[in-house]
Formats: structure tokens, C-alpha cells, sequence
């Protein structure tokens, strides 16, 4: 467990990215068992750490802010507000905190996640218009099936090969 505040936030930023490459190619299996690890791991020792819960709030609501951008797609305007707010919290997150290394890996990560949250919201707008869509038009439905009526056939009726 992490016990220096920049070290856990490393172990944060990496626990993400890994548990990001699992997103996008499941079944893997090595990167999200690695990020969820390293994610618990730097939560693990915020916690032991004493973080401020002000700043840990604002570090949640960048992240849902970022949510925000991807859903409601506001010209990047949650999202560089979820940018800085990410920033500003892991900043404060903790006394021994280096603002240059929290600034420098926390607005890429931010970045990263509003690119990867817009994107899964793309993919579920596509996949949801593809369910009401019809391929098939009716003349060729028809016309595959032929233009010769059904009939029925009696029990009695024999059948000739």
C-alpha cells in the first residue's frame, strides 16, 4: 500500500488506465485485474493516508461532471470544468501533495476519461437506432419468397415426387 500521496496518486492514475484498457478490450483479463489492484491499492492509502473529504468530493464530482459531458455533450464545457475540478481536488487531496505531478497526471486522465465516456455513449446511441432500423425492404421480402400463393396441404392429398 502506497504511504507517499504522489505514489498513491500514480497507483490511482494507473488503476484506471488499466481498468480503461479492460473497457475497450474485454476479455483480457491481465490490464483490468491490474488496474483494479493498483486502483484499490491508492484509495487504500488515501484512506490510511487522512485525505481531505472536500477534496476527495471534488475529485468525484470532476469525474461526474466528465460523465456529464459525454452524456449531455455540452461543447467540452463539463468537461474542462470536471478537468479542473479533478485537478484542483487531487491538489488538495493531501498536505504532501506535488501540485505539478497531481496538475500533470490528473488532466490527461481527465482528458482520457471524457474521450472514452463520450465515446461508450456514441456506441450506445448507434446500437440503439440499429435495433429500430428495417434492412429489408418489403418488395424484397416478397419477392425472395416468391409470388406463387401458399396452399395448404390436405392429409389426403398425396404427394408426388
Amino acid at each position: 500500500m502506497p504511504t507517499d500521496p504522489n505514489t498513491a496518486l500514480l497507483f490511482f492514475a494507473a488503476g484506471l488506465i488499466g481498468i480503461y484498457a479492460e473497457c475497450c478490450f474485454p476479455g483480457i483479463v491481465i490490464p483490468g485485474t491490474v488496474g483494479g489492484v493498483f486502483f484499490l491499492l491508492s484509495i487504500a492509502g488515501f484512506v490510511e493516508m487522512g485525505v481531505r473529504p472536500t477534496a476527495a468530493a471534488m475529485v468525484l464530482a470532476g469525474f461526474l461532471l466528465l460523465a456529464g459531458e459525454a452524456w449531455f455533450q455540452a461543447r467540452w464545457v463539463l468537461a474542462v470544468a470536471g478537468g479542473v475540478l479533478i485537478a484542483t481536488g487531487f491538489i488538495r487531496l493531501h498536505q504532501g501533495m506535488r501540485p505539478v505531478l497531481a496538475a500533470s497526471v490528473s488532466i490527461p486522465l481527465a482528458v482520457l476519461t471524457a474521450l472514452l465516456f463520450s465515446i461508450a455513449v456514441r456506441a450506445s446511441e448507434n446500437k440503439k437506432q440499429s435495433k429500430g432500423v428495417v434492412f429489408w425492404h418489403s418488395a424484397d421480402i416478397f419477392s425472395s419468397v416468391g409470388s406463387t400463393p401458399i396452399t395448404r396441404v390436405r392429409s389426403t392429398d398425396r404427394i408426388d415426387s
